[in-house]
């Protein structure tokens, strides 16, 4: 074998070695581990089509904005919400999470997702209220999304 080719191939087993500690290791993100992290446009929320069950983290943020947040009488002072987290879980965990009272059995399994960011409320009659700053929180059912909770309140360090 010539010395070129022996270079080229010891070369290429190097960064195969690399790349595999690096995707083992998690110094790069899978794909689906880093997209729902990209803030989503309004216009393009509605361009996705959400199945039941939602089955990805991308899935869950754009459900949690289909359903819970467009429409809702948040106005975003900023622009499109950060996305915090999303995780998968049980209602109770989620419950204890968020402090939230949503009256659902303790076993099903919901994807809890976080935004933060800053809003004013549109009261049903009158001005808006002045600006606000935290984090919203929407609990998704995964098996049906039309069942969920949201809510608005100071940003808590979730595990």
């Amino acid at each position: 074998m010539r010395t070129q080719t022996k270079i080229f191939l010891l070369l290429a087993l190097v960064i195969l070695v690399i790349a595999v500690f690096a995707v083992s290791s998690g110094l790069i993100l899978k794909t689906e581990d880093a997209i729902y992290l990209t803030p989503i446009p309004y216009s393009t929320l509605y361009a996705y089509q959400v199945d039941n069950p939602v089955n990805s983290k991308l899935e869950a943020v754009v459900a949690a904005h289909q359903f819970y947040i467009v429409g809702s009488r948040l106005e975003f002072t900023q622009g499109p919400l950060k996305v915090v987290s999303v995780e998968k879980m049980k209602v109770d965990d989620a419950r204890k999470l968020t402090h939230v009272q949503y009256q659902r059995p303790g076993e099903i399994e919901v994807w809890l997702v976080t935004f933060e960011g800053s809003w004013q409320l549109h009261p049903p009659h009158g001005d808006l209220l002045p600006v606000e700053m935290g984090c919203i929180y929407v609990i998704i059912e995964t098996n049906a999304y039309e069942y969920g909770h949201f809510t608005a309140r100071d940003c808590i360090q979730l595990p």
